[in-house]
This record gives structure tokens, sequence and C-alpha cells, in this order.
């Protein structure tokens, strides 16, 4: 039944277009926030937020193990779950944001208008001596340029770890806690990640729910990037994976990130054109990455099936 489930979410995630229909049915934030007004520790709210709901999943899908009609009903709660954990995302458009974004990089020669712009400014005075001139100008020339594909470039990897991180949250963890504890695990991640969204920077609260949410999807983290391995190029992303697989200081968004640029392994850019046909070419790729990963969950889900777990 866990394979079943997971081969259905993973084709309705990558089909589904528009609102979550079952998310938008039970809203959470109402009750989490009258949680976080009681005037208990702030572990016993969290408790009480997304605990109580969680052992009562996790009782109510005790109940139905036996015979193939609770097999059935269990599935049925199984999916309810799922859906209502699974962040629909159309990643096209975000895509093609980008993409548009690395188009205006070149559009009507703005790049090399603004380099000229700002070697002007900083060579401000006039010498005698025009070859030392030139050779001036050049060497800022060269230096703005840098500037300019150190820029495009910190843009691209920002990019590139926020929307790995974005796709891995949406699914990853929660297939991952679903295969481990059933619908409870997988709604114990999303209540707890949901809970966290509402939890302000500087309340006495955030610092245990971000530590639970960290915890709770390192292990999915370690197990996608290593998928990315299987279905990149396996040789440099494992090198990378065995180099921070046990380094549990790393933020999860990094470590992912990290390993899906080796698995993905592209050309060193010399310039911002080259910044834009190097990442135009690479990101389409790094989106199959991140689909490709989803059949291995489903792989996995069944190992799990075919060991009875």
């Amino acid at each position: 039944m866990k394979f079943l489930a997971v081969m259905m979410i993973v084709t309705l995630y990558r089909n589904w277009l528009g609102n979550n229909p079952v998310r938008d049915s039970l809203p959470f934030d109402g009750y989490a926030d009258w949680c976080r007004g009681l005037s208990l520790q702030a572990h016993i709210r969290y408790l009480i937020a997304v605990g109580l709901p969680t052992v009562g999943v996790f009782w109510l899908a005790s109940q139905l193990q036996n015979g193939w009609i609770l097999n059935i009903i269990w599935l049925v709660l199984a999916l309810a779950v799922l859906i209502y954990a699974v962040e629909m995302r159309d990643n096209e458009v975000v895509f093609d944001q980008h993409e548009d974004w690395l188009d205006s990089l070149l559009d009507g020669g703005k790049v090399s208008a603004s380099t000229s712009s700002i070697v002007s400014a900083i060579d401000g005075s006039s010498g005698d001596d025009e070859s030392d001139d030139d050779g001036r100008r050049a060497a800022q020339s060269n230096e703005v340029e840098d500037q300019s594909v150190m820029g495009a470039m910190v843009r691209q990897r920002a990019f590139q770890q926020s929307m790995i991180y974005d796709v891995f949250q949406s699914l990853h963890p929660v297939i991952f806690w679903f295969l481990v504890l059933g619908p409870a695990g997988t709604l114990l991640y999303i209540l707890t990640t949901m809970y966290e969204e509402g939890v302000d920077e500087d309340d006495v609260e955030a610092p245990l729910v971000r530590q639970v949410v960290f915890w709770m999807e390192l292990p999915a983290a370690r197990l996608t990037t290593l998928l990315f391995a299987f279905v990149g190029h396996f040789g440099d992303a494992m090198s990378r994976w065995l180099e921070g697989a046990l380094d549990f200081a790393r933020d999860n968004d990094e470590f992912l990130a990290d390993v899906a640029d080796a698995a993905v392994p592209t050309l060193t850019p010399d310039s911002v054109e080259s910044v834009v046909r190097i990442h135009k070419d690479r990101n389409p790729e790094l989106r199959v990455l991140m689909e490709r990963s989803l059949y291995g969950w489903v792989g996995l889900a069944a190992i799990v099936a075919i060991a009875g777990w």
C-alpha cells in the first residue's frame, strides 16, 4: 500500500497545477496561532499543536491494518495526508522567470554599456601618457567585468540553492517520513514546517522548532543527494556526498545545492555572456535532476514494499 500511495502522489505532484484542495479545506494556521497563544512552555505549545494531530492519525492508521477493506480505507487516509503535505509547485514558471533574468543581462547591450560607464566614472582624471591611460582603462574594464561575472554567478548560485531546497521541501521529506512512519510521519513533518512558518525569529519557540525541522530533513536530504549521484554525474557527486554526509553543522539547503552542483558539472564562465549561455543550458539539467530523483523515491518505496515494512 505504501508503494501504491507513493506512486500516486508522485504522479499527482508532477501533473497537478493549482492550489492544494485538501490544505485549503483544513487550514492549520488558526489552530497553530491558538496554541502559540497558550500560557505554556514553548515545547508544550508545540506538542499540543503538532503532537496531538499526529498521535490521532497514528492511532487511526494503526486500526486500519487488518482486512482488505480496512487497507483501502488506510490508503485513502494515507493519500489524504500526503496530498495535504505536498506543496503544489509550478516549477516551469520559476525557471522561466529566472531565464528571463538571464536574458536581461544581455538585453540591449546593458552589460557592456554599464561596464563602460563605470570605467569612465572610475577614471576621472586625464594623463599625459596615452599608453598608460589606455592600460589603466583596460585594467579597470577587466576589473568591472570580473565583478559583473561574480555578481551574476552569486545570483545564479542563490537561485540554484533556493530552487533545489524548495523542490526538496515540497515532497522529498514528505515521502521519506511516510515510508518510515506512515501517514503520521508525514503529518508530523508538514505540521512542524507549517508551525515554524508562523513563529517569529525572536520567539522562544524558534530555536526548538527550527532544530526539529533540520533533523527531520537531514536524513531525507542525505538520501536525496545520494539519488542525485545515481541519476547525475556519479563520480563527482559521490565524492561531494562522502565529504559532507556526516557534516551535521551544514544547513540542508547548502548540502543539497553542493551535491546537485557536482551532479550536473559545468564550465567556469569568464564573462557575463558565458554565464548566461552556460546556465541557460544547465538550469534545465538541474530541473531534470530533481525530477529523476523522484523516481528514485519510487524505487525506495518499492524496496520498502518488497521488504514488507
